[in-house]
């Protein structure tokens, strides 16, 4: 059923209920005589006359739209806190799968002869989802482990990172209104103009596994042994190498991961397949920013004082975002730190 409602949203876009005040010109009023209605015309641009009610100063309109979503990310290098960092091979993030949807309460005021001129404020409430995306994430860097020895941390996604994302999205929208009649029961409606939006919350969830090996190098003669960071981006060939390259080359597959969770119960920060301890979380963007928003209509005429409009609409809107300092996605096994937390602007585009 959900599915349904929002197939409908989308293919009509945006959706319009308008209620106006009645003031007919040929209203009632009580007195010693009675007097003749008097005809309340309007016209057209073609010159066309309608004979009917006059249209109101104040209206209150309800309006639901739902489309697609692109959003354009920016972001610092993931990889510039990690120390030392050898044979990179990070993918920018992509946003995939974009839908919006949203409701608006306006209040508007026309004004002019025949009041096809107006503006228009209130409240907008909107929802969005879709999937922030990282294709590859390899990364080899300097790191202390849990004996205070200095090694190489190398860390490889397995496939794609994956966040669904969830976003909370709240506007005051300050619209020029356009409105006029084709017939007495079919017109055209226009809105645009600025967004200032007030708050914009994303929720996400992760789906990901991360491989973490080790690299060593010993230095010192015997009884003053030491490690050191080995810097050059093919290992040493007296290194010693915990990973699954190195240990499938004289091992079976069979054993890998028991080799793996032993040097991790030992204190190593090693594992394979490792997911996040945390896999949900919230990343909030800074409010206060300005979008535009068009939205052409055809109004169907219900009732005297009831409009249903259908048609498109049009809405860019740019996030910036504090990145969090020294970020990485990842340090120590099982931690997660968002995609989103890197992120210094979104670039959001939504239509329908």
């Amino acid at each position: 059923m959900k599915k349904v409602i929002l197939l409908f949203i989308i293919a009509f876009g945006a959706v319009h209920l308008r209620a106006q005040n009645i003031n007919p010109e040929f209203d009632y009023v009580p007195g010693p005589e009675k007097k003749a209605p008097k005809e309340n015309k309007e016209h057209d641009h073609n010159g066309v006359t309608y004979v009917g009610v006059h249209r109101s100063d104040w209206c209150v309109e309800v309006n639901a739209t739902g489309g697609f979503l692109m959003q354009k990310i920016s972001g610092n290098d993931p990889a510039a806190n990690y120390t030392n960092a050898l044979n990179k091979n990070i993918s920018n993030p992509e946003y995939k799968k974009g839908l919006s949807r949203g409701l608006d309460i306006q209040l508007d005021h026309f004004f002019g002869t025949n009041r096809e001129f107006g503006v228009g404020t209130g409240i907008m409430y909107m929802r969005q989802h879709g999937e922030l995306t990282m294709n590859n994430f390899h990364v080899e860097y300097q790191s202390t482990d849990f004996f205070g020895n200095t090694f190489r941390q190398v860390l490889t996604t397995n496939g794609q990172i994956k966040e669904s994302v969830r976003t909370s999205n709240l506007n005051i929208p300050l619209l020029f209104k356009y409105r006029t009649r084709i017939s007495e029961k079919v017109g055209f409606t226009a809105d645009a103009g600025i967004l200032f939006n007030v708050h914009e919350e994303n929720h996400y969830k992760v789906n990901s596994s991360i491989d973490y090996e080790a690299i060593y190098q010993y230095t010192g003669a015997e009884g003053s042994v030491k490690t050191v960071y080995d810097n050059s981006p093919v290992p040493a060939a007296a290194d010693l190498l915990i990973t699954k390259e190195q240990y499938l080359s004289n091992h079976s597959n069979a054993s890998i991961q028991d080799y793996f969770n032993t040097l991790r119960s030992d204190g190593y920060n090693v594992g394979l397949a490792v997911t996040p301890k945390n896999k949900k979380g919230d990343v909030s963007y800074n409010g206060g920013s300005l979008g535009i928003f068009i939205r052409p209509a055809v109004s169907i005429s219900l009732s005297p004082v009831m409009t249903l409009n259908l048609g498109l609409y049009y809405l860019h809107q740019n996030f910036s975002h504090d990145a969090v300092p020294n970020y990485r996605l990842t340090n120590k096994l099982g931690e997660y730190n968002s995609m989103m937390n890197n992120v210094t602007n979104a670039s959001n585009n939504s239509w329908v």
